[in-house]
């Protein structure tokens, strides 16, 4: 579910803005889930990421350069305050560093030269982003013992995802689905129609069975009165 939603929002994002086809949406999601097996991020996290960025308007081309740029700069960030960094909190950071706003990559430590700040080209600031930041996010993620199972679990995750989608769309899990909506259905028509009479077993049933517990008690009873006295005729 959460998947489904993180692709719905990278594609209303594109919609909005027309920078990309829906070839080119599906690559981002292929990209997002080949980076989930190196970097310790979740695909999910990295659409919802992948959609913040198309909202600054830029191209799919632009966003899938930004996307693992934007990895190494949380992973990066996380490893030197010792916390999690929000993977939304970074897409936004560059959103606005690429489009106008290049001071605020500061705050994160990124240290641009007054020539890039000067011109604020795209893959200029890539390339001062890459100084800073390059191989963090695949340093950290498949490079220690909790990045890796990490990666190992989310892919994990996303293969019982698929399955599922898989079963739930089956047509013959569906059509068995029915039948036993059916089979019920029919069964609770049956119990309305045959109300009486089922009252009527279930009570004979219960009456059957109290005499059956009555008998079973009486003779236990009696053996047990048998047994003591026999103890009494040994001794």
């Amino acid at each position: 579910k959460q998947q489904e939603l993180a692709e719905r929002k990278l594609e209303a994002a594109f919609l909005g803005s027309g920078k990309a086809t829906k070839a080119q949406i599906n690559s981002l999601k292929e990209y997002a889930s080949q980076l989930q097996l190196t970097t310790g991020f979740g695909d999910e996290q990295i659409i919802n990421a992948q959609s913040m960025l198309a909202t600054f308007a830029l191209t799919s081309e632009q966003v899938k350069a930004t996307t693992i740029r934007m990895l190494d700069m949380a992973a990066a960030t996380g490893a030197i305050t010792g916390k999690q960094v929000d993977l939304q909190t970074v897409a936004i950071a560059l959103g606005k560093g690429l489009t106008g706003q290049v001071g605020i990559l500061s705050r994160y430590g990124v240290v641009i030269s007054d020539a890039v700040k000067a011109s604020g080209d795209f893959n200029d600031i890539l390339g001062e982003l890459d100084k800073n930041f390059r191989g963090f996010a695949e340093l950290i993620g498949s490079g220690t013992f909790e990045g890796s199972t990490k990666g190992l679990s989310d892919a994990f995750g996303d293969f019982k995802e698929k399955l599922g989608d898989i079963i739930i769309k089956s047509d013959a899990v569906k059509g068995f689905l029915k039948t036993m909506q059916n089979g019920f259905e029919s069964l609770q028509v049956i119990i309305v129609n045959n109300n009486d009479k089922l009252r009527d077993l279930v009570e004979k049933g219960l009456l059957r069975f109290i005499k059956f517990g009555t008998v079973v008690a009486k003779t236990a009873v009696i053996m047990g009165g048998a047994f003591k006295i026999f103890n009494l005729i040994i001794r």
